[in-house]
């Protein structure tokens, strides 16, 4: 397995744990109605993201020769592809916890109760909402559990196309040209 493959799946392994954790912490202060502190964890959580985004693409970079270099396709090739793994990971996890730990009749009862009062916490809904507040609330109730797969095809998309464009501005520092007169 070459340096490219090895570093993503281990890298993005380790971010995608990191995101678990994260969005259990999340979800955890979403059922109980701490929507703020769930807030300020979700912040906590994408800033670290993004700085480990950025620490594992100079760690690759740093396993690269110097007459190689590190082009700015394969920088963010390899941003992409960590995560795209970490996504993975993070996607089975949500899964698990939605519709195995908690069943995602109990999970969608919880976070509507959790919104509803936060909501009534805040002064209440406006009249002129409430109608699309409750057709909403209807389609959560209705919609059947998401599969595995589309879960976790959800969070691979939101990830990559969110995660992307902050990967484009870490490539494009990262990247090094190669020097292949070098003396080292």
């Amino acid at each position: 397995m070459n340096k490219f493959w090895k570093n993503a799946l281990i890298n993005g392994a380790l971010l995608g744990l990191i995101a678990s954790a994260f969005y259990l912490v999340e979800q955890i202060c979403l059922i109980h109605g701490r929507i703020t502190l769930m807030s300020f964890v979700w912040l906590v959580a994408a800033v670290l993201y993004v700085m480990l985004l950025s620490r594992f693409a100079k760690r690759y970079r740093a396993t690269q020769a110097d007459d190689e270099g590190l082009s700015f396709g394969k920088a963010f090739g390899f941003l992409v592809m960590l995560i795209v793994v970490a996504s993975v990971i993070k996607g089975l996890i949500q899964w698990l916890y939605c519709n195995v730990v908690m069943g995602y009749t109990t999970y969608v009862e919880r976070m509507i109760a959790s919104l509803m009062g936060y909501i009534d916490g805040n002064g209440g809904m406006p009249a002129s909402v409430q109608p699309m507040f409750e057709a909403q609330i209807s389609m959560l109730h209705n919609a059947p559990a998401p599969g595995i797969f589309g879960t976790i095809w959800g969070v691979v998309t939101t990830n990559v196309i969110f995660c992307g464009m902050v990967s484009l501005i870490i490539a494009a520092v990262v990247k090094r040209d190669a020097k292949p007169f070098s003396q080292e």
